[in-house]
């Protein structure tokens, strides 16, 4: 797992795209996999404020092992801005679970609107 932290703004669209790579720095064939990411307050935090998964805002292109996420500016508005965590999951066919990166997550305010 990497911790990699997000700033992102209220009201504009935040875009990411990494690659799931093994130890040798190859890219895992994501085949059959599933991915999911959550946003909360803290760790602990019963509600999350923003939900993807790969059938809403999370692509996977299994060949070359990359995840796209995109969060839209509508999702952003409807979050207080202030400080977050989340963290982005993906899940084999077989229910193998690996944690790919988590960290802070920043919401700016939005001045323009």
């Amino acid at each position: 797992m990497e911790t990699y932290n997000i700033s992102a703004e209220q009201g504009s669209t935040y875009s990411l795209t990494i690659t799931y790579t093994d130890d040798a720095g190859s890219p895992v064939n994501l085949t059959g996999y599933t991915a999911r990411m959550h946003v909360r307050r803290f760790a602990g935090s019963q509600n999350p404020y923003i939900v993807l998964t790969n059938t809403g805002g999370l692509s996977i292109t299994a060949n070359s092992g990359t995840i796209g996420m995109t969060i839209a500016p509508s999702a952003l508005s409807a979050v207080p801005a202030g400080k977050y965590v989340y963290d982005l999951e993906v899940e084999s066919g077989a229910g193998v679970v690996e944690k790919l990166i988590a960290g802070d997550f920043e919401l700016s305010a939005e001045v323009t609107r």
